[in-house]
């Protein structure tokens, strides 16, 4: 049972994310619209989990890629929807007994509630993990379960619901 170099940069590189520096064209609230950089190493597309930041060391957001435009000098321009709240990293899994066997921790993030807004606090999940009645498990220090209320939205890679 070891796992080999080859095979421990691979299963890194699946992680790991690349930083670009885009620039904004127009920012409106709760949508961004950006400039990527010919010199742009990733793909994009619209459905897609983009992660936002202002500056050097400005917190990160995230959003979502609702739409891609080709401007007539050739440059794309990216319409980015912030989701509310500051995301934080978790861990999650499959919590239905079926599939907790062969079930992997997967990353995740957390989005707090906002009462003022009456905006309820979220779970981004990775792309059908989460249909409304499934469990999901969360790591809060240990496992905790909880059940699938309702989702909010599905995306091309990631889904996000509400959990009770």
């Amino acid at each position: 049972g070891r796992v080999t170099e080859r095979t421990y940069i691979r299963m890194f590189s699946d992680h790991n994310s690349t930083f670009e520096p885009w620039a904004v064209v127009e920012e409106m609230p709760g949508t961004w619209r950006l400039d990527r950089p010919k010199t742009a190493s990733k793909g994009v597309a619209i459905g897609r989990l983009a992660g936002v930041r202002l500056g050097e060391g400005g917190p990160f957001f995230l959003g979502v890629i609702r739409a891609l435009a080709q401007e007539t000098d050739g440059r794309i321009v990216a319409t980015v929807s912030l989701f509310p709240g500051k995301p934080e990293a978790i861990a999650v899994r499959s919590g239905d007994a079926r599939l907790r066997a062969n079930a992997q921790w997967a990353q995740g993030l957390r989005l707090p509630a906002l009462e003022r807004l009456q905006i309820p606090a979220s779970l981004v999940v990775p792309g059908s993990m989460a249909l409304r009645g499934r469990g999901l498990e969360v790591w809060e220090g240990g496992p905790k379960e909880s059940t699938v209320y309702e989702v909010l939205e599905h995306g091309a890679d990631f889904d996000r619901v509400t959990v009770f």
